[in-house]
């Protein structure tokens, strides 16, 4: 197979290209990688990362040194296929680089529709029998070191390879060191704090803060970020690093314990200290804990963090989860919906403001009627918002509401989507909780009840789990009384026909009409 150089002229070793980028990338502190292309390929990068130029090296690459930064999980750039060959096969290539929050790796993902015997190649040029085959929107880890993208364009017999860019994974600038927080007992550790039931104001307190956090790797307990001194009492227990085989998390905390989050020269960004008082919820993705987060304010908090496998196959989900609902959260602004106060991409985490006790409180409910059709119409107008936007929260569940008693606020948005008729359903399936219809529903019935997941197969095993669950659906919804308002609404919600289903906008708009309440 021929292999072209684009855009180069003379052939020159590609060590030398490795070591003139490892240079050039020492003048920025904070660089996480180096893309490298050649002269001929007008490379259009992420114009919202920190992305630094560089001078051009040798064989005349132009390369760039990229920065991580708390607001973006990775970096992106687009490559106009054109450049390469005229009536080339292939369309326009879209990169996206994952930083890892636990190791030095990255994840890369492309959208290239190849054709015609196309291939895309990622090559260990450090390590050379590391080379990748990359599909379409397959995840391939990078290892720290030198790597070579290139397309191979032609057929078996007669195919060109030719460079697309070059890309220096460097070493990850940060880590998080977890060790016991100031107020533990060194021999003792403290037990998970009950949560009580407050009351929760109807109107709450709008929380700003600054939604760039940072975060470093330090393994000397002498450099904690906050204090000067190190506590004696972190000198009892050894901390816990962040590594492991498995589900893992930059911030997976214990009770008791804290993070601590050193942070960056580019940007000026300030170190904190998360720690934790106890865990709120926990579910495959990602746990919620109540906490203490030291750049944001002495009250408590709600952290969020995803959850990744220690080799970031899973990351490029992970990473879509945490986009998405980073991005909707944002732009939210209803007083049952969860406010966000902070996040930080670097370790896949989300800042809630402080959330009361979810409805999940028991295998089956003790709440009253009246606390169960004050959530019925919070949450549907919560439903109703989001669908005046084109928005599907998509997992609604008693573990997803949280509430004070008087106040309930719709949380966890890392499944949201554009489109789907499965909310009513679901909160109609939470109602049956709430009302002692039904013990407390599975994770996933909400979801698989209605079909969420019928694609590409994974219901086949499930048809038979979901035909069982649905029934068991069937029989609750049948001991519903019609004749009470209330359940006469809950059984609407429950129709198995989407399009004669009610809406929640009309769940809500009967419960403020009965009997005047205003909730």
């Amino acid at each position: 197979m021929a292999s072209t150089r684009s855009g180069n002229s003379g052939a020159f070793d590609l060590a030398e290209l490795s070591k003139a980028l490892i240079e050039e990338s020492r003048r920025q502190p904070d660089g996480r990688l180096v893309v490298a292309y050649p002269p001929a390929i007008s490379l259009v990068l992420d114009e919202d990362s920190a992305v630094t130029p560089l001078q051009p090296v040798l064989g005349g690459y132009r390369s760039s040194v990229i920065t991580q930064v708390p607001e973006k999980p990775g970096f992106r750039f687009r490559l106009p296929c054109q450049n390469i060959l005229r009536d080339n096969p292939l369309d326009g290539l879209n990169c996206h680089i994952i930083y890892h929050p636990t190791t030095n790796n990255c994840t890369l993902v492309h959208d290239m529709q190849l054709a015609n015997g196309s291939q895309i190649f990622l090559t260990n040029i450090d390590n050379p029998p590391a080379r990748l085959s990359a599909a379409r929107f397959q995840s391939c880890v990078l290892s720290q070191g030198f790597w070579r993208a290139s397309a191979t364009i032609g057929g078996e017999d007669n195919a060109s390879e030719y460079d697309l860019a070059y890309i220096q994974i460097l070493q990850r600038r940060f880590t998080v060191q977890i060790s016991p927080g100031p107020d533990m007992p060194v021999r003792k550790r403290r037990a998970p704090e009950d949560i009580e039931d407050p009351e929760w104001p109807v109107k709450r307190r709008k929380v700003k803060a600054s939604l760039q956090i940072d975060i470093v790797e330090c393994r000397d307990l002498s450099q904690s970020a906050t204090h000067g001194v190190m506590n004696n009492r972190a000198l009892a227990l050894k901390p816990r690093l962040t590594s492991g085989r498995g589900p893992t998390s930059a911030i997976d905390l214990q009770d008791g314990y804290m993070a601590t989050i050193p942070g960056t020269v580019k940007g000026g960004l300030s170190s904190y200290e998360l720690r934790q008082r106890h865990r709120f919820t926990k579910s495959q993705n990602a746990s919620i804990s109540i906490s203490i987060h030291s750049g944001i304010g002495t009250d408590d908090i709600a952290a969020k963090a995803f959850f990744h496998d220690s080799l970031g196959h899973d990351i490029w989900n992970i990473t879509r989860m945490w986009m998405r609902e980073t991005t909707i959260l944002r732009h939210m602004e209803h007083g049952h919906i969860v406010k966000i106060i902070g996040f930080d991409a670097r370790v896949f985490a989300i800042y809630y403001e402080f959330l009361p006790p979810s409805l999940a409180r028991g295998s089956w409910s003790s709440f009253p009627p009246d606390a169960a059709e004050m959530v019925l119409c919070q949450i549907s107008s919560a439903l109703a918002y989001l669908a005046a936007r084109n928005i599907v929260h998509n997992d609604i569940r008693p573990a997803n509401i949280a509430f004070s008693g008087s106040h309930a606020i719709l949380f966890n948005f890392g499944r949201v989507a554009q489109s789907g008729a499965t909310d009513v359903w679901a909160l109609g399936i939470t109602m049956l909780y709430l009302l002692g219809k039904m013990s407390l529903p599975d994770d996933d019935l909400d979801e698989e009840a209605h079909g969420v997941h019928k694609e590409n197969g994974t219901a086949r095993h499930k048809d038979k789990t979901l035909r069982s669950r649905v029934k068991g659906v069937a029989e609750c919804k049948a001991k519903l009384n019609k004749d009470d308002a209330l359940e006469s609404l809950v059984f609407q919600m429950l129709d198995e026909d989407a399009e004669s289903r009610i809406q929640a906008a009309d769940v809500e708009s009967a419960l403020r009409r009965r009997e005047g309440k205003q909730v």
